[in-house]
């Protein structure tokens, strides 16, 4: 199988990072720095034409919401009869004309649920594949399979969900800098509230391994927000 993958930006070396270690691969990009980067820190050939995605088996777009329609119309010239094309952009909606008029090829949102950023730093990741058909399912599952796991279901509410962690989440780091204010620690002290004490709880939260002191906050949020 031939993977191409279109757009090499932060979303785009997250996916990389993940993707079949047996499969014959390349990148595409608009700008040359970039794809050349993710080329040469892959071990893959890049390429700065969308043509080149001409014999690709998948295609996979990790690129801004605003791009995804111009430059799907141009991939869709290029393409191969019976290529998988993976919208991948958290926010872009493909326009339904481009589907209907291309039924030679296999488009599907594949969103990751996730921070790209996270992701390259080897945090956990799902992708949400919106199809039914279990063979192109099990395609996605290959392509994607360095994810933590690639499920079923509605990507359109993955957006609506991946802004609450992220709006949540800079809420809470927003307040937490306020309060570290009162003690005038170090900026490094600071960070490492953020970067590891906070993220790390979280992620005990949700593994449901918070200690004794720990769980006792929790249960005090809870009732606050109840009341």
């Amino acid at each position: 199988m031939k993977i191409a993958l279109i757009g090499p930006g932060k979303l785009g070396t997250a996916v990389a990072m993940r993707m079949p270690k047996n499969a014959q691969k390349i990148i595409i990009g608009r700008s040359e720095r970039n794809a050349q980067w993710l080329g040469e820190s892959m071990g893959w050939p890049y390429a700065l034409e969308l043509s080149q995605c001409h014999d690709a088996d998948a295609i996979l777009l990790t690129l801004d919401a605003h791009v995804i329609n111009p430059v799907l119309a141009q991939v869709v010239t290029f393409a191969k009869k019976g290529a998988l094309i993976l919208n991948m952009a958290t926010k872009g909606v493909v326009d339904p004309a481009i589907i209907e008029a291309n039924p030679q090829l296999t488009i599907v949102d594949a969103k990751v649920i996730g921070s790209a950023l996270g992701l390259q730093r080897g945090m956990p990741g799902i992708i949400v594949a919106k199809t039914e058909d279990s063979a192109i399912f099990d395609k996605i599952c290959y392509v994607l399979c360095g994810f933590d796991d690639v499920v079923q279901g509605d990507a359109d509410i993955v957006p609506k969900i991946n802004s609450i962690g992220s709006g949540e989440g800079i809420r809470a780091a927003v307040i937490m800098q306020k309060k570290l204010e009162e003690f005038q620690v170090p900026k490094e002290w600071e960070d490492m509230i953020l970067r590891s004490v906070a993220p790390g709880t979280m992620q005990a939260f949700a593994e449901n391994r918070l200690g004794h002191f720990a769980q006792e906050l929790a249960d005090k949020v809870r009732k606050e927000l109840e009341s």
